[in-house]
């Protein structure tokens, strides 16, 4: 099995249109479906409930069908937080629903607006998550090597599909911020991921156990 951890930003010098930090965490909150636009996935409502939901100071709840290619997926809204004390991100948490039934991995992904100590501003995507089903898998003969097999290439273009689609939708804000029209300054984009093997680290893996999603989120983005 192996586990993805990964971390995607933008940094931003001037915010666009005049907006200030919780402003523009609001702004890419409301607006997020534009923000995959040209992307190889796209984000869609499940229900106009949700879109309702999406919408009011309580998004908690909302649920995204995802349009992936060859396996869609549905996340909720499992956290929410525009608060200067506090954090300026929400959290999406695959799930198994009636419309998509498996998302293609199991985890969390949070998006979000920190201030960094230069006075710079970072919006990032980060996430910990491992691949939890397949129709290449379902496919196969269990009898045989070629369920692990599967799952290896699985997780190897699943990944790099999902890092496509994650730089894509940083690529898109740090445009829409630096367009002339919108007055904003973004001047860097950056991105990592570890991606260990947990059947051949067994030691990682137990540490991993006892790690709570957040620590482990936090072991790749430190920055200086």
């Amino acid at each position: 099995m192996v586990l993805n951890v990964d971390y995607f930003d933008v940094t931003i010098e001037h915010f666009p249109n005049g907006m200030d930090g919780e402003q523009f965490f609001n702004f890419i909150h409301q607006n997020f479906g534009m923000f995959d636009d040209g992307c190889n996935s796209e984000f869609n409502f499940l229900d106009p409930m949700d879109q309702e939901s999406w919408s009011s100071g309580s998004p908690e709840g909302t649920i995204f069908s995802i349009g992936i290619p060859g396996n869609n997926g549905s996340v909720i809204t499992s956290q929410y937080d525009n608060s200067p004390n506090s954090c300026f991100c929400w959290t999406f948490t695959t799930i198994f629903d009636d419309e998509n039934g498996s998302h293609p991995v199991s985890g969390n992904r949070q998006f979000g607006l920190v201030q960094n100590e230069d006075g710079t501003w970072s919006f990032y995507i980060r996430g910990v998550d491992r691949t939890s089903s397949s129709f290449l898998i379902n496919s196969l003969n269990p009898a045989d090597n070629s369920q692990v097999l599967s799952t290896e290439l699985e997780s190897a273009i699943g990944f790099n599909m999902a890092d496509l689609l994650w730089n894509c939708i940083i690529q898109n804000i740090f445009n829409y911020v630096n367009d002339p029209l919108n007055g904003g300054v973004a001047t860097d984009m950056s991105s990592e991921n570890i991606r260990p093997d947990l059947r051949e680290d067994v030691d990682l893996r137990n540490r991993l156990l006892n790690l709570d999603v957040s620590d482990v989120l936090e072991c790749i983005i430190s920055k200086n």
